[in-house]
């Protein structure tokens, strides 16, 4: 089985937090989430963060995505690798 060094999420922006009405009209939005994720051989978590008020986004462990790296791990009951992840 070959190993997998990068992979790239992007995700969409969701109108749903902009009140009643936008969910059912639809509102076309051209913003998204960037996530790449890629192995590294050091032992700790390295994040950077870049757009716009990216200095608001926790880069430690308590990082809502990287929890979410982690529990996919623990779903398949494997210790997640060393990685960093560009936001």
């Amino acid at each position: 089985m070959s190993v997998i060094y990068s992979v790239s999420i992007t995700v969409p922006a969701t109108t749903a937090n902009l009140g009643p009405g936008f969910d059912c009209i639809g509102t076309a939005l051209t913003l998204y989430n960037e996530f790449k994720f890629t192995r590294t051989e050091q032992g700790a978590v390295k994040m950077t963060v870049t757009g716009a008020e990216a200095e608001k986004v926790v880069t430690d462990e308590s990082n809502l995505l990287y929890q979410a790296f982690v529990k996919f791990y623990q779903h398949i009951e494997q210790t997640p690798p060393p990685v960093e992840i560009d936001i």
